[in-house]
């Protein structure tokens, strides 16, 4: 199971190449194996440039993952076809582009997105935010598109019966062959009196550790394929480490691989 961070200590405003290779040397350090990138550094990179990349992506098995902009996939073709030349040249085999499909539009977004070039659809996933769960996962299966299954939208969406282990090990499903790619976090809250109420979907600065170890033991109880988990937090790679620490020192033994 490979980690990563949707903050590095690092720049986020690129303006060639070598930035993209810093980000990943960044990750490298962290220990991270799982790199998000800004769509943002979706450019075409001189051949010196792109060897090195390739190289430290090969030498430290990372997975590049880009989150195009939030708004339907349908008005950004350019971005997508820019973001799949990138993970190409770079050879990210592994990479992935996450997009946003908004509930109103779901059904021509996902026939757009499934009508384009393979050479983009390779890297296509969705992201789980607002969706019914379950309009969402028949639309993966028809369209051959996979979900990243995203624990803060599937909690803020408080469905009934409550089964998130369930609807991410369906969301694992559509991934075929691939390693999926879940996202954990926890909600940002403010106090009001004696309420906690979630803040417009803001992740917090960290993980509710006892409850993402206690998802991740469950999933491989129930036998999930390996996955790989980007944690998006305020507090960036310290919210990863953090989590993983507590995880080692006090989660059970039979889980221990999980963090190893």
């Amino acid at each position: 199971m490979r980690y990563g961070s949707s903050r590095l200590a690092i720049t986020q405003q690129p303006t060639n190449g070598l930035r993209l290779y810093a980000h990943c040397m960044a990750a490298v350090h962290a220990q991270h194996g799982v790199v998000r990138i800004p769509h943002t550094y979706a450019h075409a990179y001189d051949p010196i440039t792109r060897q090195l990349i390739t190289q430290v992506i090969n030498d430290h098995a990372l997975r590049l993952v880009i989150h195009a902009p939030i708004i339907p996939p349908s008005t950004m073709q350019d971005t997508l076809e820019r973001c799949a030349q990138l993970l190409s040249d770079i050879a990210s085999h592994d990479g992935v582009i996450i997009c946003h499909v908004p509930a109103a539009r779901t059904n021509d977004e996902w026939q757009w997105m499934a009508s384009l070039p393979a050479s983009i659809t390779r890297y296509l996933a969705v992201e789980h935010t607002l969706q019914p769960i379950d309009a969402l996962l028949s639309a993966a299966e028809e369209f051959t598109i996979p979900v990243v299954f995203d624990w803060l939208h599937y909690h803020m969406l408080a469905p009934w019966p409550y089964a998130p282990v369930d609807v991410a090990l369906k969301c694992c499903a559509t991934w075929g062959s691939q390693r999926p790619l879940i996202h954990l976090s926890t909600p940002d809250t403010a106090d009001y009196g004696n309420q906690h109420r979630h803040i417009n979907g803001r992740h917090a600065a960290y993980l509710d550790w006892v409850t993402h170890m206690y998802f991740l033991g469950q999933l491989s109880e129930r036998r999930a394929p390996t996955c790989d988990i980007e944690v998006e937090a305020d507090a960036g790679s310290k919210a990863l480490a953090h989590f993983l620490a507590q995880c080692r020192r006090h989660g059970p033994p039979q889980w221990h691989h999980l963090w190893a």
